[in-house]
Formats: C-alpha cells, structure tokens, sequence
C-alpha cells in the first residue's frame, strides 16, 4: 500500500509551494491577491515569486524554509508554511521581510500600483503576534483530499514550534472547508477583521477574515 511521506521543503519544490501560495491566496475563488492588488497576471505572479522564494530568506511566508510538504509516490501532493513570527536572523516582524522581498523583486510600478489600494485592505490586515506561531498558506492537491494532510502537515508544524505557546491561521471567513479542518484541530475564532470598502471584492476573495488561535497548553 502506497503511503505518504512528510518533510521540509526544498528549493526543488519550489514550482509546487509557488502553485500552494496561489491556490491558497485565492481561496477557492478567482481572485488572486498578489495578481489584483499589484496590478500582474497570474504567470507574472508565479515568475515573481520564483525569484522570491529562491532568495531564502527566512521568516515569512515567503521562505520555501517555512513550508512542510506531503509526498505521494516522490511527488508533493499538500504544503504548509509555518514559522515562529520574529524568530530569523535579525529579529525582524514576518511583514518587514515580506514587504522587503516584495519591493526587491517586484517592479516599482506595482509597488506604487498597491500603494494606492491601501485603504482597501486596511480593515483585514493582521498584525501578527510576536513570539508565536503562524500557520499560513494551507493547500493539498485535489486529487488527495480527504486523507486528512493538511491537518498532519499542520500538527508537524505544531510540533516544531519551539513551545510557542499560540499558534495563529488566517482565513476568509468564507472558506467554510478551511474553518472546519481548523476548528477540528482545536483552533477557535479569536478575532474578526473585515473591510468596509465596497472595492474589495474585485480584489480579495472576500471582505471578512478570521483569526483563529490554537492555545497549547
């Protein structure tokens, strides 16, 4: 019988996490934030973050060092990113990397682009909790489904968190499949953010996100 191996990822699956990063970001939706909000195609995106991701810097969502893998017959079948926010080579916050990475390889003209859509987003930004854990971009292949990965994927995460004593994983509050797995494994809502701009919804899948918080004792 086949089975299925878990372990970190490498810069050999980087074509994999790049496709988890998307499918996440777009909720089961077709928008994709990345794309809407800095003014890119898809295929623009995905070549971007290639270049991000191959730059291995440590401490966000955007580090292929964050992300655990799922393989099935020596193919990645599932991902999930996770990392103790705050704990990288200079003690920076997981939002100053990412917007460093961001502003290294993107185009200026994108950068200004996202800039001026600030205010649309700012209901749902959440600030991430320093010293805890983040379980970020949640994604498992469709033909694998039901085998619960994402769950085994998020419980080696929680393994490897350094006894932090929170962890934390975002959602729109849409997503119902995601709240259910979530809350299976023992997370609750903690808080809710949502945007009250009306132009949101050509942008991010949805204008309401969910905090959700497990609590290791």
């Amino acid at each position: 019988m086949d089975k299925y191996s878990f372990r970190p990822a490498t810069l050999k699956d980087i074509d994999f996490i790049v496709n988890t990063i998307i499918e996440a970001e777009k909720s089961g939706t077709d928008k994709l934030g990345l794309a809407t909000l800095f003014n890119l195609t898809e295929d623009n995106v995905r070549e971007y973050l290639h270049q991000i991701l191959e730059e291995e810097i440590d401490g966000c969502e955007f580090s292929i060092s964050s992300f655990l893998v799922a393989e099935y017959r020596g193919k990645c079948v599932a991902a999930v990113g996770g990392w103790k926010e705050g704990d990288n080579e200079d003690e920076l916050p997981s939002a100053i990397l990412k917007a460093n990475l961001l502003g290294y390889i993107l185009p200026h003209e994108s950068i200004a682009f996202t800039k001026k859509q600030a205010d649309i987003i700012k209901g749902i930004q959440i600030e991430r909790v320093w010293g805890s854990y983040q379980i970020e971009y949640v994604y498992v292949d469709n033909n694998h489904r039901g085998q619960n990965l994402a769950g085994k994927l998020i419980n080696l995460h929680i393994e490897k968190s350094q006894n932090c004593k929170n962890i934390y994983v975002q959602t729109f509050s849409n997503n119902n499949a995601a709240i259910h797995t979530y809350k299976k494994m023992g997370f609750i809502i903690d808080q809710i953010y949502t945007s009250d701009n009306s132009e949101i919804e050509y942008y991010l899948p949805y204008n309401r996100k969910l905090l959700m918080k497990k609590t290791i004792q």
